[in-house]
């Protein structure tokens, strides 16, 4: 079991990531579920608490609005346990793994290119730095 920082952190990284889906849903509605699924993981993304990063075969293969939020030290423990076909790596280094290399770059122009070029914002009207914002909320927990 995680110990109750990581915990909150999470919980309140989630809580945050489902306010912004929602905005973001209500303010572009988009019918294309690929599109749909790297809008949540930006979101996701954008909201993971430090030390984090969100899982993306696991949000992929939920159908749920959970984040699924992975510590990055346990990031290779999480894929090999949960997904061992997993093995094609990210072409941006980052420590997500993929079924294909379709996948992969998929990947990596939805959320390293888009994101770069957008300046990294996925939701407007949102704090630039939303790791900030996040710290400030868990210290209210």
């Amino acid at each position: 079991m995680a110990p109750p920082r990581e915990r909150r952190a999470r919980f309140a990284a989630a809580t945050l990531f489902r306010e912004a889906l929602d905005l973001a849903r209500r303010l572009h509605p988009e019918s294309d579920e690929e599109l749909l699924f790297y809008r949540k993981y930006g979101i996701a993304k954008q909201f993971c608490p430090d030390n984090f990063i969100p899982c993306h075969a696991c949000m992929q293969n939920d159908a749920s609005d959970d984040p699924c939020y992975v510590l990055i030290s346990a990031v290779e423990t999480h894929q090999a346990r949960l997904h061992p076909k997993a093995t094609v790596k990210c072409p941006n280094k980052c420590p997500v793994k993929f079924l294909s290399e379709g996948e992969a770059g998929k990947h990596h122009h939805f959320v390293h290119v888009l994101q770069s070029v957008a300046g990294g914002t996925v939701v407007p009207d949102f704090p630039s730095s939303p790791n900030i914002f996040l710290r400030r909320f868990v210290q209210r927990l």
